[in-house]
């Protein structure tokens, strides 16, 4: 039996693409046959996720206007399923959802799951996507703007008679100040199910971006937490605290980013941007300035040692030459690239102006 699920959201910007492509990945690595339909009609974006935007020679639309036949239209991912691409010229203004529906139906009877993608919103757009779906699984950041959205739309379901709404909260920290936290969330919701909370990965956004989540491994802390998600669409039973608890990264940023004396190593040898080195310049500026009168200052309320206010001076020191040997060298690279474009067009028109005259010379 095929099951038919809607993953929807209140607004955009929530992940809503990313679980799509994510989970179709994870239900492929326990043996389903899934089937990933974008149906944000005239938007679409879960090809790029999939890595295949450059394989979508018809969509969904040209189905189900009959110009193709829907085997045409399908194109294989491996390790996701397969994907049906929406229209990227045509919008749910063009298309009758009789016909989607009809659609997805006949192609559902050749999978174990079916995941649609929806438009955000509760527009006709998202009404048409999500006629078809048995469930809807609905997309939440720890953010009141992104909570707002979907309880608007949950509300819009209940009163369409669309009952089973579900809630898959995404991109969550432990204990970030300024995040909500699933509790709160759960509690203004009132969903069905909460049905998995996800953890915010840099590496997963880094591979979407790139087309290629399919080589996350299952170990990578995103997946774990997903396994619960898929574990309920096996079994229904709703994913607990201790299903999600050990993946989430902490809410402090340097514990995020620093986990060992190796990673922050590895960190700090990475290139500077040329806006961080602009900022540590005026920082260091400030430093040469007012670091003797803070130092005095500092000194004379804590009563330090001589020798130990001599040694933080010359530290200060130590860092504002580094700073300063950095600004340089980002401001002698920019220098030359500025220097060569300059001699490149110099160059460029006397070419022109060579060839032009040649020109002339051949006509006369």
């Amino acid at each position: 039996m095929s099951h038919v699920i809607a993953v929807a959201s209140g607004k955009g910007g929530v992940g809503k693409t990313l679980i799509t492509a994510s989970l179709a990945i994870a239900l492929r690595r326990r043996g389903y046959t899934v089937l990933a339909v974008d149906a944000d009609m005239g938007m679409r974006n879960l090809d790029l996720l999939l890595g295949v935007q450059d394989e979508v020679f018809f969509d969904v639309y040209d189905v189900m206007k009959k110009r193709c036949k829907a085997a045409d239209a399908l194109v294989p991912v491996g390790p996701a399923g397969d994907f049906l691409a929406a229209s990227q010229k045509k919008t749910w203004e063009k298309a009758d959802p009789k016909d989607f529906v009809r659609v997805i139906s006949r192609l559902s009877e050749n999978y174990d799951y079916v995941l649609i993608d929806c438009p955000p919103g509760r527009d006709g757009a998202f009404k048409s996507a999500t006629a078809v779906a048995e469930k809807i699984l609905f997309v939440v950041e720890p953010s009141w703007t992104s909570l707002r959205d979907a309880a608007r739309v949950m509300q819009y379901c209940h009163k369409k008679k669309h009952t089973s709404n579900h809630v898959l909260f995404n991109n969550f920290y432990r204990n970030r100040p300024g995040y909500l936290n699933v509790e709160t969330m759960a509690a203004v919701l009132l969903p069905q199910s909460v049905v998995g909370v996800l953890p915010h990965d840099e590496f997963i956004h880094a591979a979407a971006q790139e087309g290629t989540l399919a080589d996350i491994g299952e170990g990578n802390p995103f997946f774990c937490a997903l396994s619960a998600t898929v574990r309920w669409l096996e079994t229904g039973d709703e994913p607990a605290g201790a299903d999600w608890n050990p993946y989430l990264p902490h809410g402090d940023v340097l514990d995020c980013i620093f986990t060992d004396e190796e990673a922050a190593v590895s960190s700090m040898q990475r290139p500077v941007p040329s806006f961080v080195t602009h900022e540590l310049s005026k920082a260091a500026a400030f430093l040469d300035e007012d670091a003797k009168a803070a130092f005095v200052s500092d000194s004379e309320e804590k009563e330090l040692p001589e020798a130990v206010e001599e040694e933080k001076m010359e530290e200060r020191r130590h860092i504002s030459a580094a700073v300063n040997a950095v600004a340089d060298e980002a401001a002698s690279v920019v220098e030359k690239m500025l220097e060569k474009g300059r001699l490149q067009r110099t160059l460029t028109v006397r070419k022109r102006a060579g060839e032009s005259r040649q020109w002339r010379i051949r006509r006369r």
